[in-house]
Order: C-alpha cells, then sequence, then structure tokens
C-alpha cells in the first residue's frame, strides 16, 4: 500500500517537472513547484505511518471477526445441542424452558452472524454438539434420561459462560462493546435459566 501511493504521488511529481522551463510561464513555473512540494509531503505523510494504520485496523478486524466466529461457533453448537436434547426431556416444564433457552442461543446467532458481516467477515455456519452433552449421549445413547440430559446443558452453559468471560477482551472498540452489553449478559440470562431448571425439584 505504501508502495503504491509513493509511486502515484512520485509520478505526478515528475509529470509536474516534465516539461522544458521555456515552455512555461513565471506563474506556471510557481505553480508547478508548489505541487512538487505538496506532493513530496504527501509522501513523507505517507511514509510517517498513514497507511501503516491500514494493517493495523485491518489485523484488528480480523482479530474481532476471528473472536466472534469463535463465540458463534459456541451458539451454533448450543442450538444443535437443544434441538438433541429435547428428544430426551419428557415433561412440559423441562420443554418449555429448554425451547427458551435454544431461542436466546438462536437469537445470539443472528445478532453476531449480522456483527461479522459489518466488519466484512463470513460467518461460521455449523458446528457440533457441545462436548459434554456429546459425551452423555454416548454413554447412555437414548437411555439419556432428563435430568442427565438437562445437567449435561448447564456444563455446556458453563462453558459457553467461561468462553465469553475470557475471550472477550481480544476483541476491539465497539465489537468489544457489542460483547459486554449484549451477549454476555445475554449468556448470564440462559445459564441462570438452565440452573433454575436443573434445581427444580418438581423435576425430580
Amino acid at each position: 500500500m505504501r508502495l503504491f501511493f509513493q509511486s502515484v504521488l512520485m509520478g505526478w511529481a515528475l509529470w509536474s517537472t516534465g516539461a522544458s522551463r521555456d515552455t512555461r510561464s513565471p506563474a506556471e513555473d510557481e505553480r508547478k513547484q508548489v505541487f512538487v512540494a505538496e506532493s513530496r509531503a504527501c509522501i513523507t505523510f505517507v511514509q510517517s505511518g498513514f497507511t501503516s494504520r491500514i494493517p493495523r485496523n485491518y489485523a484488528m478486524a480480523n482479530t474481532d471477526i476471528d473472536a466472534l466466529n469463535s463465540f458463534l461457533r459456541g451458539e451454533l453448537s448450543a442450538v444443535e445441542t437443544y434441538r438433541q436434547a429435547s428428544k430426551h426431556i419428557k415433561s412440559d416444564l423441562a420443554r418449555t424452558e429448554l425451547d427458551a433457552c435454544r431461542q436466546d442461543h438462536e437469537a445470539r446467532v443472528a445478532a453476531i452472524k449480522e456483527r461479522i458481516q459489518s466488519l466484512g467477515g463470513q460467518p461460521a455456519d455449523s458446528s457440533g454438539l457441545w462436548g459434554t452433552f456429546a459425551k452423555a449421549v454416548q454413554g447412555g445413547a437414548d437411555l439419556l434420561g432428563e435430568k442427565a440430559a438437562i445437567d449435561a446443558l448447564e456444563q455446556g452453559e458453563d462453558h459457553g459462560l467461561a468462553d465469553y468471560n475470557r475471550d472477550m477482551d481480544k476483541l476491539h472498540g465497539a465489537a468489544r462493546t457489542f460483547a459486554r452489553q449484549q451477549l454476555l449478559p445475554a449468556q448470564k440470562h440462559t445459564h441462570a435459566r438452565i440452573s433454575r431448571l436443573k434445581h427444580n425439584p418438581n423435576l425430580h
């Protein structure tokens, strides 16, 4: 980028001095000299760090996109996990709460995708089940009970909350504010919902 600006500005400068002095009026010669001086000042400005801010901003945007995509994959996993968990739930109360948690995660999926696209990134489009739930299913197959399913979901929410707390400061500016003021409080709300369900005596 820096070389590009230098080439353009130097080209203008060379053009401005290319004509013979014999064919230029004193006024035109003065204007050309001013133009050359301004061009050289622009080159100095570029060399002093103007373009160095472009790579830094680009790197920051890429870091934000990567961190947001990490959050997005976690949310996509949560959505799929809640869908699978519903197959192991019998009580209406638990099913209602799990549906609400899934919808919370779906809302965060949409919000994170929109934020990534606004930064010029490509949102992640898939992810597997939460590891804790996948292990529970593998251990008990279709015999996985309601309580075990809810316990595994709470562990997944624990990991999701820890991920936000751990990686939020990798973000910059508006992206960090978005995570701190929207994603983290929403994750805390979902975590509290599944924890209340786990300790609901009507499920035991």
